[in-house]
This record gives structure tokens, C-alpha cells and sequence, in this order.
């Protein structure tokens, strides 16, 4: 399995996971319960830890698509990758700030509203870029107008261009 396969089935955990964490803080305010607060907090640390993967995975597979890539698809991939690594560091940073909140808890026994209140801000900041660097990244895969891959590397004239891109395998078959 090559590194864009493995990004593109990781790369939906860590948004999921982020808009539900963003969820469960609201519901543990709306029902003043603690423990579904504590439940979000460790929810944002797991996620941070899985945002780790793709963004490694992230790295090679815009490494290697940059060696052949011009023109749309690498202007594309180019604004993925820089919205990608803003987004992993507000990421890693909310989970640093749950864990740290988590550890307090620990500690004191209570959670305390300054630190549930920086947790939502940089997770609802997060949800926004990683947001935001997703759409980017489909921007990628359905860039109708970048030729495809193998086209690239043949430089083939325009129909065979065409014909390529719409029998693409890998569009086929990984259109995630």
C-alpha cells in the first residue's frame, strides 16, 4: 500500500473525531456533567495521536506527487500541504491543552472552565483549518482539469490526456 492510499483512509478519523470531541464539549456544558467534558478532552488527546499518522503519510505522498506534478495539481497540492501542516500544529496543540486540562482534572479533581474554554476555542480553530485543509486535499483528487499522472510522465498529446484522466485506476478505485 503506497502512502496517498494510506493517508486518504486515515486522513477522516482525525476530522470525525474532532467534530464529535467539539460536540461532546457542548453537550457536557449543556448537561453540566463532568464527565462527558473529561470524555471530549480525552477524545481530542486520541485524535491528536492519530493525526500523527496521516500527517507522516501526508508528507510522502506530497513528496512524491511533487516529483511529477505541475501546473493545477501541483498548485493543489501545494495549498493542501501548507494548510495540512498548519492544521497538524493547531491540532497537536489542542491535544497538548486536553492533556494538560486532563492532567489538572487528575490533580484536582475538577476541570477547570479556563481550561475546557481554551480546549474549545483551539478545537473549534482546528475543526476550521482541518476543515478547510480536507476540502483542499479533495481539491486533489477531483482537479478534472490537472492531466493525470501517467500523463504527465508521457507528456501524451491532448485526447490521449483526456482518456487517461477518465480511466484513471487509482481515481477509480481510490475516490475517497
Amino acid at each position: 500500500m503506497e502512502a496517498s492510499q494510506i493517508h486518504i483512509l486515515l486522513n477522516h478519523y482525525p476530522v470525525i473525531g474532532w467534530v464529535i470531541g467539539i460536540l461532546l464539549i457542548l453537550l457536557g456544558y449543556a448537561l453540566k456533567n463532568e464527565l462527558v467534558k473529561r470524555n471530549a478532552l480525552l477524545l481530542f488527546v486520541i485524535m491528536s495521536v492519530v493525526t500523527i499518522p496521516v500527517f507522516i503519510t501526508g508528507e510522502m505522498a506530497g513528496g512524491a506527487a511533487a516529483a511529477w506534478s505541475t501546473g493545477d495539481r501541483a498548485n493543489a497540492i501545494t495549498m493542501h500541504k501548507h494548510t495540512a501542516r498548519t492544521g497538524f500544529g493547531v491540532i497537536v496543540l489542542s491535544g497538548v491543552l486536553a492533556a494538560v486540562a486532563l492532567f489538572v482534572r487528575s490533580r484536582t479533581g475538577t476541570i477547570h472552565r479556563w481550561a475546557m474554554l481554551a480546549v474549545l476555542i483551539m478545537s473549534l480553530v482546528s475543526a476550521g483549518v482541518i476543515g478547510y485543509a480536507t476540502h483542499l486535499g479533495r481539491q486533489i483528487k477531483w482537479n478534472t482539469n490537472a492531466p493525470s499522472a501517467e500523463a504527465e510522465r508521457e507528456n501524451t498529446s491532448a485526447i490521449q490526456r483526456d482518456f487517461l484522466l477518465n480511466t484513471n485506476r487509482e481515481n477509480i478505485l481510490w475516490h475517497a
